[in-house]
């Protein structure tokens, strides 16, 4: 379930939590196997229902006829034992609910109040660790489930010395089936573990650094420099520099440039020399402001470059602060410095910064996801327009 947490834009304004790259996996394709059995269904707040509903053959938001155990979506790996018997629940210090074993009319409650648990539920208290609350949280997430991941994808294969393909490194180097990599790349398995997945291409004079996950279906550019610590969802096609990063899926970073300690939603492109700082001139603590009406957050972190939201447009040449927040669906062609705030469906330019039309903002995805055999569907335009509708 997603618990509808606010603190989590833009990374989920077009998707649940448990959707949210948090290693080679899903958050929720990883508590689906450490739980050893399937989801049965979901529940997301009402804005997603459309889009969730389209991208899982699953139910949504219905009504529950047996007993079940409801799972936060934002809580990425179960390191606590889960509750089995029925109507009890483990609890977080601040009282967000990680994982509850509820009857059949109580779980449809559950569902219908948007996750809260009724009296009569007896409650184990823990400490919250690997809850989710802030983007830059995935970063760390998924640096830690990286190599237990990639180590659970069991469909991969232990990769077949090739003399024109440098591998060093004691660690495994797995890749899946239909995947090729090219003469001359070197995958450095020194430090951990290198998995290239399905149909997945990695062209000549690449470095790979593990741990590292390339998804399926992604297409590596030549001389591309991939260190350790990154995740590269499916679809997406790669290039220049790239460390500690997550890219959630079907987004190009296809040329020359750095992107350091970020994560990217879908459908985002980078243009030609597009750059992250991801370390502060003071080595301080970076902050990050994640909406329109907050304050910058303190993160905690001293690595940190760009949280960037699902269909941005990112021009040539651009440099990001340290710390740089893109909202989801905006575009940005400055020539200085771009804020490092943008707020959803701004269209920023040296001569005007203005609010994206809906119209033509969908007129445009539509021919970028059509270029991967999508479309903007009836669910994904409702989707985008209450977005806008919100923000806008």
């Amino acid at each position: 379930f997603d618990d509808g947490h606010e603190g989590l834009e833009p990374v989920c304004d077009l998707r649940a939590s448990f959707e949210l790259r948090t290693g080679a996996r899903t958050t929720a394709e990883r508590l689906a196997s450490q739980v050893g059995q399937p989801v049965d269904g979901l529940i997301v707040p009402g804005h997603l229902i459309g889009m969730v509903g389209m991208r899982y053959s699953l139910p949504v938001n219905a009504p529950v006829n047996a007993d079940a155990l409801m799972i936060n979506g934002r809580w990425t790996c179960v390191n606590v034992p889960l509750p089995t018997k029925t109507n009890t629940a483990i609890v977080t210090d601040d009282g967000t609910i990680l994982a509850a074993k509820l009857s059949a009319d109580r779980a449809t409650e559950f569902m219908r109040t948007m996750c809260s648990l009724s009296e009569g539920v007896a409650i184990t208290t823990v400490s919250g660790e690997h809850l989710i609350r802030h983007p830059w949280q995935i970063l760390s997430e998924a640096r830690e489930h990286l190599v237990a991941d990639i180590e659970s994808l069991t469909h991969l294969q232990i990769a077949d010395a090739d003399s024109h393909v440098a591998i060093q490194g004691n660690h495994s180097v797995c890749i899946g089936s239909g995947a090729v990599v090219e003469p001359f790349a070197c995958i450095d398995a020194t430090q951990g573990p290198v998995a290239i997945d399905t149909d997945a291409i990695v062209h000549p004079h690449t470095i790979l650094e593990g741990p590292c996950y390339v998804g399926p279906n992604v297409t590596v550019n030549a001389h591309a420099h991939i260190r350790c610590n990154t995740i590269i969802g499916p679809y997406s096609k790669i290039g220049g520099e790239i460390g500690g990063s997550v890219i959630q899926a079907h987004s190009n970073k296809g040329h020359f440039g750095y992107l350091g300690d970020s994560y990217l939603g879908e459908w985002v492109n980078l243009g030609a020399g597009t750059t992250t700082s991801n370390l502060k001139n003071t080595y301080g603590e970076v902050k990050m402001q994640i909406a329109h009406d907050t304050s910058p957050v303190p993160t905690g972190m001293q690595f940190l470059g760009s949280v960037i939201g699902d269909h941005v447009k990112i021009a040539i040449g651009t440099r990001l602060a340290t710390g740089t927040c893109i909202g989801t669906g905006a575009m940005v062609s400055l020539s200085s410095f771009p804020p490092k705030y943008i707020p959803p469906f701004t269209f920023c330019t040296d001569n005007v910064t203005g609010t994206y039309d809906l119209a033509k903002f969908c007129l445009v995805a539509d021919r970028v996801m059509q270029r991967r055999g999508h479309r903007v569907t009836a669910e994904v335009a409702q989707a985008i327009a209450d977005l806008h509708t919100r923000h806008c």
